[in-house]
Order: structure tokens, then sequence, then C-alpha cells
């Protein structure tokens, strides 16, 4: 396996949501900049040039006026955990054996380790992934950094209509997928966003909002002052969140007006991971070591499973079971009807911090210190590992046939394939 690594030549930051487009990640000069505003937001260009040929780490070339593919570039990986609903699930096979990094890259600098944040997101041969330092956008096939942006330091970004949806510490943006060029941009702080029947649902720390994608204007806002953890999950008509105040709640996805909320209790009864919709059910995990399985329609708590340790990752969802990951050191399978544990897998990793993602045949885990372990969905028996970092991580794994996308400590993104 031809393994790269492709150096991102990082660009400056640039007002509130600005970006510095790069049109190769190596021996890239700026000349005749350019620049263009889209409603509240700036764009930067820069011309680039690049030599045709790059020496790969094994002393191969690849020729970078054709692309310089290394793996396939395909799948779509649209938002946290795949979809509005939040469910984690892709139908898709990855890889079923121990990988090899295909590709490396450099997305962000500084001395923060965790630097990469959330699920990278993939759409038509583009990823996008949220780094401390801002968004920024990135070649699959090859791992060239194409443009930068300076919202996008939280959660995970979101692709619809052309559009890149990011949130960050001071300020929330919506960008042009192809050209990271700004269309507008609002001072929020926000955790994730959820795009669904043409409207953009913010969870800030202020917050929910319901969007118009295309201008940024506030269709309705409610939870004012309260921080809402993470990206919302949609269905049914409904927006579901957790908050950081200790609820769950389902507000109407067209007037904004709260339907049912549901208190929990203890110390640390609080989400920072995504609610999941299936099925009629609203599935949460909170840090109170708790897992909830509440009616969507009515509110109702329909079952309880208490894990060993804080439940900060958002639960994979998939024909009927319910894949959890805790500070316990362990993910587990629930039955998605009763909560009764179908599994757990112990693969001796640190506690599970981030999104869980479930294929056809396996369940993906990262722990905190980057390692990326493979259950088998049935027996929950380990199918591989990899160390993909020895430094911090959060960032959760994209999966698309084949192939894994995933952020490890020191602002690096990896491709992996088997």
């Amino acid at each position: 396996m031809r393994r790269r690594t492709a150096l991102g030549a990082l660009g400056g930051v640039l007002g509130t949501a600005g970006c510095l487009r790069l049109d190769s990640s190596e021996g890239a000069t700026a000349t005749d900049g350019e620049t263009a505003t889209a409603g509240a937001a700036t764009t930067t260009r820069a011309d680039a040039t690049a030599t045709d040929e790059e020496t790969t780490a094994d002393g191969s070339t690849t020729d970078e006026s054709n692309g310089g593919s290394v793996v396939d570039a395909s799948g779509s990986v649209p938002s946290h955990s795949y979809d509005p609903a939040n469910t984690g699930f892709a139908d898709v096979t990855g890889p079923t054996s121990k990988p090899e990094v295909a590709w490396e890259t450099s997305v962000a600098s500084g001395d923060d380790p965790r630097l990469i944040v959330g699920m990278p997101t993939l759409v038509d041969g583009t990823l996008f992934t949220s780094t401390r330092e801002g968004l920024a956008a990135v070649a699959a096939g090859s791992g060239e950094v194409r443009w930068r942006g300076s919202a996008g330091q939280a959660g995970t970004p979101t692709v619809a209509n052309d559009r890149v949806f990011a949130g960050g510490y001071g300020a929330t943006a919506a960008y042009v997928a192809e050209s990271g060029d700004g269309v507008w941009s609002r001072d929020w702080r926000t955790n994730g966003v959820t795009v669904a029947g043409g409207l953009a649902f913010v969870a800030s720390g202020d917050g929910l909002r319901a969007v118009d994608p295309a201008s940024g204007s506030v269709a309705w806002e409610a939870l004012a002052g309260i921080s809402v953890g993470s990206a919302p999950a949609v269905g049914d008509g409904r927006v579901y969140v957790g908050t950081r105040e200790g609820s769950v709640r389902a507000f109407d996805e067209a007037s904004g007006i709260e339907r049912w909320r549901v208190d929990v209790e203890g110390e640390y009864g609080y989400f920072i991971a995504s609610p999941t919709y299936v099925d009629g059910v609203v599935y949460a995990s909170s840090e109170n070591k708790t897992c909830y399985a509440i009616d969507a329609a009515s509110g109702s708590v329909l079952w309880e499973y208490s894990a060993t340790g804080g439940m900060n990752p958002t639960q994979a969802v998939a024909d009927g079971t319910v894949y959890v990951g805790h500070d316990g050191r362990a993910v587990e399978a629930l039955d998605a009807e009763t909560g009764d544990v179908q599994w757990t897998g112990d693969a001796n990793t640190g506690p599970i911090t981030v999104a869980l993602t479930v294929d056809r045949n396996q369940v993906y885990a990262m722990d905190d210190a980057g390692l990326l372990v493979a259950y088998e969905r049935d027996t929950g028996d380990v199918a591989w590992q990899y160390g993909v970092s020895r430094s911090p991580s959060r960032s959760a794994p994209a999966v698309v046939d084949g192939r894994v996308f995933v952020g490890g400590g020191g602002g690096r993104l990896y491709a992996l394939t088997a």
C-alpha cells in the first residue's frame, strides 16, 4: 500500500467567515490576490502553482497535473452521524481487516494536539473537517488541502445544496462547497448544524435556531440562554436536542413550538452527544452514564440503560440495535426495544468520547488517545484495531466503502484503506 504525505500549506484566518483557497498543498505561491464579498463573509483567492510530480513517502511519485489521487474519492458522508436523524449508520462495507495509511495531511497547526474535532464529512470527492483553527476542505483522493475557512472550530461540518455549514467559537458560516467562497456568517457560538426540510437547525451556546440555509435569516429560535450540546436530530416533523442544563427537548420543525421535554437527574445529567431519531424513538446519551430511549411523539421515557462511564459519544442505531460508547472504556450493543445488553466489546481502549459509526458489518469507535477499533456487529469481537496517532484525538471516523477517513493528533487527517 502506497502511503503519501501531503503537506498542507497553512493560510491566514480572514475576518469572521473568510477563507483562504489553496489549489495545491505544496509549492503554493499566491499571486494576484482577489477579495470577494458575499453577504457578511469575505473570501480571499490565491492562484497557486505546483510541480507536476510529488514524491510520496515510499519514494514513488504522483502526477499532480492529473489530480494525484491515491485512493478512491467516492462516497457520501454529508453530516454529523451521516444523516439528519443522526443514526450513525453507513450502508457500506468498510475495511474488514487492519487498514494502512494511504495518505495523511496536515490541516491545522499549533500546540493543541486535539486539533481536529468531529467527523470529517465527504461530498463529491471533497472532505470537510473542523479544526481548532477553522474549516478545511481536502481532496479525498490525494489529501491536498483545497481551501480553508475561519469558522468551523467546533462540531462536524454539514454539506447540503452545494453549501458547507460550519460553526465555531465566534461564528456560524455558510460556504460554497467547491470554492470556499463565503455566503453568510452570524456571530453564534455553534456546536453543530443539521439541515433538513429546507431549514438549517443551529445548536449553539445560547439556544436553538432554525435558519434559512440560503441567507442565514432566522425563521424561529428557542431555548434562549441555554446551551445545546451538539447537532440536533430531525425526524417526523420535529427537531430533537439535548441541552447542557440536563434535558432532552422536541420542537415543531416548522414553528419552533416546544412539544415536550424530559429532564434528567444527577450532577452530570447534561448532554454533549447528539440525540438520534429512529422509527418513532429518540435515543440520547448523557454524561450521567445513562442512555435514554424516549417516545418521539409523547416524550415518555421507554427505557434507561446505565453504563460504567459518562456517555459523551453520539450513539449509532441500526437494525434494532443501539450502539453506545462511554468513558468506561467500552462499546456496548443494546436492544433498541428493551435496552438489554446484547454484547460488550472491550478492546482495552481509553475512554470513548466521539461519535460511533456502524456499517453493514462493523461498529467503529475511536478512543481519546487515537486508537481506532472495529468491532463485529453481531458479536462485539474485535475485527481489527489501528493506532491512528499517539496523542489525544477528538475526531470520529467517517466510513465509506473500503475506506475510513479520520483525524488524529497534531492536526493530521488520515485516509485508511485495507
